[in-house]
């Protein structure tokens, strides 16, 4: 796993990459949330934060949804009456839109509810989030060159469906080295501290 801070090493952000919030970032919905970048193009970007839920029952997603368990994710705050989904099972949905290393973006929905009405919940190879991240042309490279995220290259995405979410910021964060070994274990606002 590389991590780099794009405005140091002309590092540019592309699909598949994670994006970790730096640990004083002063947003609440984005304080350490890591985001799977989706989508990086000329017309913007789109990811998904990965490890923040959305404290509601299934039910109230939908008719598609009644009577089912699982978690939603807070995938960001664009367009939270959207739902997506990530999958490292390719098999069983069809293939989405490739990220990385057998994870991908999207797939069969049709198949995907079949599926979830069949076993009655979200199967755990699968991340349904609720809205997304989104950034206008250049708004992310912008905040890149505010130290505003850390970018991860080869990230071995079958691990965010393995690591508790509660963890991985700090996780992926402690893997980085001694650089962070503060931040990590202070509190939220360091105010409180």
């Amino acid at each position: 796993m590389e991590y780099f801070y794009s405005h140091k090493n002309n590092i540019k952000p592309e699909r598949g990459d994670l994006l970790i919030a730096e640990p004083l970032l002063e947003d609440p919905r984005f304080s350490r949330a890591v985001i799977l970048l989706c989508e990086h193009d000329e017309e913007g970007s789109i990811g998904f934060i990965i490890n923040k839920i959305v404290d509601i029952s299934m039910d109230q997603l939908g008719d598609d949804y009644v009577g089912m368990e699982g978690t939603l994710y807070f995938g960001g705050p664009v367009e939270q009456e959207t739902l997506n989904f990530i999958q490292n099972n390719a098999a069983q949905f069809d293939e989405g839109i490739p990220l990385s290393k057998g994870v991908y973006w999207g797939g069969n929905y049709d198949k995907f509810i079949d599926h979830m009405q069949l076993v009655g919940k979200i199967p755990n190879s699968v991340r349904l989030f609720s809205g997304y991240a989104g950034w206008s042309p250049g708004q992310l490279e912008s905040e890149l060159e505010q130290a505003s995220w850390i970018i991860v290259k080869d990230f071995d995405l079958n691990k965010i469906f393995e690591i508790p979410i509660e963890d991985l910021w700090r996780v992926i964060l402690q893997s980085f080295g001694d650089k962070y070994k503060v931040l990590i274990n202070s509190p939220t606002d360091p105010r409180l501290n």
